[in-house]
């Protein structure tokens, strides 16, 4: 929905398009029904960009409540966009078992996310961070891509600060916090 440069499916595959909310939540119960298993995970290009996304969440945990009383469901939401999330989302995905949270800033410096049209400032990023560590999540996972032309060392150098910063703002609400 962002047009970052690097990301091939993005550009070949517009105008976004999404599911309905309905579908998305049927076709969760149905698989949850038909595998018998107790996790899914939502997954697209941008997963919190879905407009409905909270939404579905919400009605997953409780379709399944619903259907199935004593049983919970794990929702997961790999590879977030740390622009998209907040913290009524973490809230939701918080219940079950958790295993952690993904974000994607791609770039270590705010010069090289500009250059990849990923405009997620640092801020962007410690707030959603410090959303997900204040709901009680202890491990967070940072995506970055390296060797992206034009690339300096700063930028390179900026990754384990923005690594070493979350990692503090975890360690400020729990003393688990890990960041990788």
């Amino acid at each position: 929905t962002r047009g970052c440069r690097f990301c091939q499916a993005g550009m070949i595959t517009r105008p976004v398009r999404e599911r309905p909310a309905e579908q998305v939540r049927t076709m969760v119960a149905d698989g949850l029904r038909r595998t018998g298993y107790d996790e899914v995970s939502l997954t697209s290009l941008s997963t919190a960009d879905f407009s409905d996304v909270e939404d579905v969440v919400a009605g997953i945990l409780a379709d399944r409540t619903a259907a199935a009383p004593g049983c919970s469901t794990t929702v997961n939401l790999p590879s977030l966009r740390v622009d998209a999330f907040t913290v009524g989302l973490a809230g939701q995905v918080n219940s079950g078992r958790r295993s952690g949270l993904t974000f994607a800033p791609e770039a270590g410096s705010w010069r090289l996310r500009q250059v990849i049209n990923k405009l997620i400032t640092e801020d962007d990023l410690y707030g959603a961070v410090d959303a997900a560590f204040e709901q009680g999540w202890t491990r967070m996972k940072l995506y970055f891509l390296t060797g992206l032309p034009t690339e300096t060392d700063e930028d390179t150098l900026g990754i384990a600060e923005l690594a070493r910063n979350c990692v503090a703002l975890g360690q400020r609400r729990t003393g688990r916090a890990s960041v990788t």
